[in-house]
């Protein structure tokens, strides 16, 4: 009689972690839904659990595709916050430097292409600071950055 109710009461206890702990997957079919329902609020809370997971597994690909979609949405609902999501993608490359290496590469690459389009002309220094360390980039994947970066038929003979 009081092992069926161990039994039971360890799943019950177990069960708020297996739903909470939603694939990527499941997360961004929940992000496609609220896109075709037009809720981008919903999108950018979605995109933040999205990254937030993302940062505790090192899923490059996922934190780059969700925080790059967040700041988008963002500044579709709000254009005249295109500089405050500007701020905060350096801020993040910032918060990386030196702690993770090839985060904060890629973060420093899509500020020098964004720096591209502006006047001040810093696109230089971002990718500069992006290529500092060869080596590590050389040694990643592509598909290590999906969904960021969509994978071809011909990516296999560069062993991405």
């Amino acid at each position: 009689m009081k092992k069926p109710l161990v039994i039971l009461s360890i799943i019950f206890l177990l069960l708020p972690i297996t739903v909470t702990a939603q694939s990527f997957d499941a997360l961004w079919q929940q992000v496609n839904q609220a896109e075709q329902k037009d809720l981008p609020k919903t999108q950018i809370s979605l995109l933040k659990k999205i990254e937030q997971k993302a940062q505790k597994e090192k899923a490059y690909g996922q934190i780059l595709a969700a925080s790059l979609l967040a700041s988008r949405l963002q500044t579709e609902i709000a254009p005249d916050s295109a500089e405050v999501e500007l701020k905060r993608l350096k801020a993040k490359a910032k918060m990386v430097e030196g702690k993770d290496e090839v985060l904060s590469a890629v973060y420093n690459c899509i500020l020098g292409v964004i720096g591209r389009n502006e006047e001040s002309g810093n696109a230089d220094d971002y990718f500069k600071k992006a290529l500092a360390n060869p080596s590590l980039l050389a040694s990643q994947k592509a598909a290590d950055f999906k969904p960021l970066i969509k994978i071809g038929k011909n990516d296999d003979i560069f062993k991405g």
